[in-house]
């Protein structure tokens, strides 16, 4: 007598389709993280250490700034085009997201101040990471008024360091939180307006020197223009 052939047992319906289920689900764990998802709050990213940061557009281009547990921690000035912002924060940290709701007070000082209407730029800043001299250098700058400006050489005294205008300098060019920390407001001893690593240049040194009040007995008329930009009297 022939043998039967049993057939194996199939497992209901609704389990094989919750097995089914559970194999996707996995899948999508392990897919990566789809870029649209860069913008809009990410804690998850804040938690993992990854940067968030925020573009302004404002009345003299996109500006943008980067933040870590309430303090701002990179920021620079206006680029003509959202794409250019993009690309500096890209040049600065590839991994950091665009978070639309990042400080929203520090956003609106920004607008406020390239417009025009604020002359307070009081934001938190993350200068304990800077180093000692830099910190110094950065407080005491964080104290000069809008409007007003002072020499390399008084601000190497005024931090106690007579004689070391040349490191302030380098301090300056270092400075990774224009306009909060105002080295625009920095010029040489004979008003000329010395050195502008931030973006923009010189050609953006004049324009926030006018925008808070001040004159110019000779100017850049665009950026990148050769020639020197020159103070008149102070407002």
């Amino acid at each position: 007598m022939k043998e039967q052939t049993k057939k194996a047992a199939r497992p209901p319906r609704g389990a094989e389709r919750a097995a089914k289920d559970g194999r996707a689900a996995g899948r999508a764990r392990r897919a990566p993280a789809s870029p649209g998802r860069a913008a809009g709050t990410d804690a998850g990213a804040a938690r993992r250490g990854i940067p968030r940061h925020r573009l302004v557009e404002t009345a003299m281009g996109w500006a943008w700034f980067a933040a870590a547990d309430g303090a701002v921690v990179k920021s620079e000035l206006p680029v003509p085009t959202r794409g250019e912002a993009e690309e500096a924060v890209a040049r600065w940290d590839g991994r950091s997201r665009e978070d639309v709701r990042l400080l929203p007070e520090v956003a609106a000082a920004l607008a406020d101040y390239f417009a025009g209407r604020s002359r307070r730029l009081d934001a938190p800043l993350a200068l304990d990471a800077c180093g000692d001299f830099l910190r110094r250098v950065y407080e005491e700058l964080r104290r000069v008024p809008h409007g007003e400006i002072l020499s390399y050489g008084e601000l190497a005294r005024r931090i106690g360091q007579p004689g070391a205008a040349r490191s302030v300098g380098t301090a300056l060019a270092r400075n990774p939180f224009p306009p909060m920390v105002p080295c625009h407001r920095v010029v040489a001893a004979d008003r000329s307006l010395g050195g502008f690593s931030a973006s923009g240049g010189l050609w953006m040194k004049q324009r926030l020197l006018a925008l808070e009040g001040h004159r110019l007995r000779a100017r850049l008329e665009r950026a990148g223009a050769a020639g020197e930009a020159v103070l008149e009297d102070a407002p």
